[in-house]
């Protein structure tokens, strides 16, 4: 990782290379607009911020939307190549989850891009979906670019059949935290480094692919409950193709699952694993409906 870090990844940009955009989902909900504003502050210092498509998913229930938007606006307008707000009604097809909010708002973007402004090439597209209290190291996007472009180049079939997924570390205010909230961040960590990336299980919190993969995919599907584990098994469902996690070698800090107390670490820990529990029900409940068509897990 600490080479990864010290990598000048512009430098393996072919100078034929087509320009490329990043498409970066972050949902808000009910969330501390200080947290919010930490992380995309994190997003704006990249060193590619300028090929960033910033979009902020709103539910239509979130609190204080407007005021929320227009300080967001006043902060960031020209931190990016664009700056987008999208806000996603209650349907009665949908269940009210993260893979939802980012199926629709995906979905208004892509329209935004090639029926509004014209494009016509989804390979000059990346997505990245994550949470609004992660810290992105300042290569994150250079390093992607590279490896996305580089793939493209080579005509490599996994360029639309990879999830990329940086390593995580749960360590804000880490110093503060209790032992509980620091042996479970650190535990996780491990979780993603030495186990979900390595052995290509699944992508967790923040993750990037290529749109052509999330058009070939019909992006999430809206019953879904977790985004992460949702959209590899919407995507290989689509595609009947295995479709690869591959590590990111630059890191993002994550929120760790923790309270004010002891006993509200607990409590929010019930919380966050009975969340994995229903995202890993529906999980199950695909993998049976792929199994009945003879689809490809």
């Amino acid at each position: 990782m600490r080479r990864g870090i010290q990598t000048d990844y512009r430098l393996k940009y072919s100078a034929a290379s087509p320009k490329l955009f990043h498409i970066v989902l972050m949902t808000i909900y009910q969330d501390d607009m200080n947290v919010v504003f930490n992380s995309i502050d994190s997003l704006s210092r990249q060193t590619e911020a300028k090929r960033i498509i910033m979009v902020i998913a709103y539910e239509s229930r979130t609190p204080d939307r407007e005021q929320r938007q227009a300080s967001l606006e006043e902060r960031y307008r020209n931190s990016f190549a664009n700056l987008l707000f999208t806000i996603h009604p209650v349907l009665d097809h949908e269940i009210a989850s993260h893979a939802a909010n980012c199926n629709w708002s995906l979905r208004e973007v892509v329209k935004l891009l090639f029926i509004d402004e014209g494009h016509t090439n989804a390979k000059e597209f990346t997505v990245t979906t994550t949470d609004c209290d992660c810290l992105f190291h300042e290569k994150y996007f250079e390093a992607l670019s590279a490896d996305y472009l580089q793939m493209l180049e080579k005509n490599d079939w996994y360029a639309h059949h990879t999830i990329w997924q940086p390593p995580l570390f749960y360590n804000w205010n880490l110093d503060k935290s209790s032992f509980i909230t620091r042996v479970t961040g650190l535990v996780r960590s491990i979780m993603t480094m030495g186990m979900l990336i390595p052995y290509n299980i699944n992508p967790m919190s923040t993750f990037s692919f290529s749109l052509t993969l999330a058009i070939r995919s019909e992006y999430w599907h809206p019953q879904m409950f977790v985004d992460d584990v949702g959209f590899l098994i919407t995507s290989m469902s689509a595609t009947g193709e295995r479709i690869r996690v591959r590590g990111l070698p630059v890191p993002v800090r994550s929120g760790p699952t923790s309270g004010e107390t002891w006993s509200k670490d607990i409590k929010e820990w019930f919380i966050q694993v009975r969340r994995w529990g229903l995202g890993i029900s529906t999980f199950f409940s695909f993998v049976n409906l792929c199994n009945s068509f003879r689809m490809y897990i």
